[in-house]
């Protein structure tokens, strides 16, 4: 009875800190370029579901943002992903990394790849980077 007792609580400390996680995800970032990312929500199930405004290329449109995170409950780094749509313009960009603390706090370190299919070249056609975002103002 003990064993199911301390199975239980411990289950319970895990899923709030794992909520806590993914609720500390929730708000608005900026990379270093300028381009701002707002995550609005995080299901129970790791979907997100957000905003981005990039600082380039776009005439400062707002984008809806679609994505996951992953977690595991004896870490504090929560893997995230999401992907823009750029609507009328043909093309999609995706980020993949994790969410993490230093000396600054929270940060998300992503990779990211964009699709541009009205490039010439098929070369030309895939294009990517890495960007950090950290919090900031809304």
């Amino acid at each position: 009875m003990r064993c199911v007792c301390l199975i239980s609580i411990l289950f319970f400390f895990a899923s709030t800190f794992v909520s806590a996680q993914k609720d500390s995800l929730l708000g608005q970032w900026q990379n270093e370029l300028g381009s701002i990312l707002v995550i609005d929500t995080v299901s129970d199930s790791g979907e997100i579901v957000g905003a981005y405004r990039s600082s380039s290329g776009v005439d400062g449109k707002v984008f809806a943002l679609q994505g996951f995170v992953n977690e595991i409950t004896d870490s504090e780094v929560v893997s995230v992903a999401f992907s823009v749509r750029w609507e009328g313009y043909g093309s999609i960009t995706s980020w993949t990394g994790f969410l993490d603390r230093d000396k600054g706090g929270l940060y998300l370190k992503t990779l990211w790849h964009l699709v541009r299919p009205g490039e010439q070249e098929p070369w030309e056609r895939i294009i990517t980077n890495s960007s950090t975002f950290r919090r900031s103002g809304s």
